[in-house]
């Protein structure tokens, strides 16, 4: 169930932050990738029986984090060429770029390098893993709630 819930959950965000580009060409690229990534993933599940009821597929949790930067480099270099508005730092949308683009960078050498050292002789790194992500949840989550705050505390942010 992990596996349909990160192609989802890929695709959610590739969506969002398509629809927050102004630039229609970068959208249309986000869009095709998007599309491709579901494609892929869904030859991946059938190709490989083991992955889908078997473990969380590395193809579709790696793909999708490099989707997401891809989605959240269109994103700022788009407020950075000043195509969306100067107020862009007050804005909900860029909380979430923010914490989503944390998230991604955050754990994926954990995620590309569990599949070697996550098993039951290896603790170390177990609680390694675990730790890690506990932080980088915090982080993530104290950054939109934050993110929340400034926003409501003005009026038409969103």
């Amino acid at each position: 169930m992990y596996n349909i819930f990160e192609v989802c959950y890929a695709c959610l965000l590739l969506y969002y932050f398509g629809r927050l580009l102004t630039h229609k060409r970068s959208a249309f690229v986000l869009l095709g990738l998007g599309i491709a990534f579901v494609l892929s993933s869904i030859l991946i599940f059938i190709v490989s029986k083991g992955v889908f009821f078997g473990q969380i597929s590395s193809y579709v949790t790696i793909t999708g984090a490099f989707l997401l930067l891809i989605g959240i480099s269109f994103y700022l270099i788009e407020l950075l060429q000043g195509k969306l508005s100067l107020k862009g730092q007050k804005k909900f949308p860029v909380f979430v770029v923010v914490g989503v683009g944390i998230s991604y960078l955050a754990s994926l050498p954990f995620l590309i390098y569990s599949s070697y050292y996550f098993n039951d002789s290896d603790k170390e790194f177990v609680d390694l893993y675990v730790r890690a992500l506990q932080i980088i949840n915090i982080i993530v989550y104290l950054i939109i709630i934050n993110g929340l705050i400034v926003c409501l505390s003005k009026k038409n942010t969103y």
